[in-house]
């Protein structure tokens, strides 16, 4: 009875801990699809905006995705060059570019996971989010309105 009380809380801890992993885990696979949709919506559409508009729609799975995720989107040539793109923060998909068939559509999002466990370490504290990352690339089926 006596070790089984000095163990417990360790178990628990490790227990719960091993939960916190699989819920960081099961949010970067939600964030992975969130990605894929945004890609395949613009190789699809060639549209900017509807690409923005079905990342945030997608994204309505994560808590606050609108809030805590950032989104970059980059454009290369059917070569593999690069073609332009754009960073920073918010929800930020590059405008009508001379985008053309062929080109490919990467997104890059970064969603900062709410750590629910505010607590000290060793004088250590832990972060109150953790950086979530995942891209997904797609080819471009359509053109953009104005370019052949």
């Amino acid at each position: 009875m006596v070790e089984f009380a000095l163990i417990l809380p360790l178990i628990a801890i490790f227990l719960l801990g091993m939960m916190q992993v699989g819920f960081a885990l099961n949010a970067r696979q939600q964030l992975e699809g969130v990605a894929r949709q945004g890609a395949r919506t613009f190789a699809l559409t060639a549209d900017p905006d509807v690409s923005r508009e079905a990342v945030r729609l997608a994204g309505r799975q994560l808590a606050s995705f609108n809030t805590r995720a950032s989104m970059t989107s980059s454009l290369t040539d059917a070569n593999g060059g690069p073609k332009g793109g754009t960073s920073g923060g918010g929800l930020a998909l590059m405008g009508p570019e001379r985008f053309q068939r062929g080109d490919w559509i990467t997104i890059e999002l970064i969603y900062q996971y709410p750590n629910p466990i505010q607590a000290s370490v060793f004088g250590f504290r832990l972060p109150a989010s953790i950086p979530i990352g995942t891209s997904a690339t797609a080819r471009v089926e359509r053109a953009a309105s104005g370019t052949p």
